[in-house]
């Protein structure tokens, strides 16, 4: 009779912990599936877009309803000295010459990762009427080690000396990713200059599942 009376304890014992232990090989199971369906919950909502379940909605950043610069709901203070400085120097330093970018989605999809395809240009342009691209003599781009990587571990940089479209180049890339252009001036001087390749407004969304993501590997 004791043997049974310890048995049902037992088994009292084991249905205690049923629910939590269910649970637990629930998420460890499940855990990556959850962890992306969370992820692209965040990535919408980050994006702008509103998310909503049942009674339940949440809502992203919409840029278009941000108050302007000027309204009451920002804390105004009088700007610093560095910050003149730095923004005088980078107008003189690049001679109000500043690289820009576009990019849309081409239809077509890697070869070896299958995720879609961008086509992105990067050019120059000048400040107003301040900056003259007559004063180039040829940029260099440089869009990470990956792109062109079968000619060095560093990837290849780009050279362009035709003043068409800005000293225009062009590259594919399923993710974004950092461009450098090395500008040389006619009158020996260079200046090195940096742009953020974003896809913003392609409806473009990373994906957690691309190994390199932030170098955007070129096709």
């Amino acid at each position: 009779m004791g043997c049974w009376t310890a048995v049902i304890e037992l088994l009292k014992v084991l249905a205690e912990f049923a629910w939590p232990a269910t649970l637990l090989g629930f998420v460890w199971w499940f855990n990556k599936p959850i962890l992306n369906v969370f992820y692209a919950v965040k990535r919408q909502i980050d994006r702008g877009a509103s998310v909503k379940y049942g009674d339940l909605e949440l809502h992203g950043i919409t840029l278009g309803n941000f108050p302007l610069a000027d309204s009451s709901v920002y804390e105004r203070v009088a700007a610093d000295d560095l910050m003149l400085t730095t923004r005088t120097n980078l107008y003189q330093s690049q001679k109000n010459i500043f690289l820009v970018h576009r990019a849309i989605e081409t239809g077509d999809v890697h070869p070896k990762t299958k995720f879609s395809l961008y086509d992105i240009s990067v050019y120059l342009v000048t400040h107003k009427t301040y900056g003259a691209l007559n004063e180039i003599r040829e940029v260099e781009y440089y869009f990470g080690k990956y792109f062109g990587d079968d000619i060095s571990l560093n990837g290849s940089k780009y050279i362009v000396k035709n003043s068409k479209n800005g000293f225009a180049v062009r590259t594919t890339a399923y993710g974004p990713t950092l461009c450098e252009a090395r500008i040389n001036f006619h009158d020996g001087s260079s200046v090195i200059v940096n742009r953020y390749l974003d896809f913003e407004g392609t409806g473009y969304m990373f994906d957690p599942n691309v190994n390199d993501y932030d170098a955007g590997r070129s096709v």
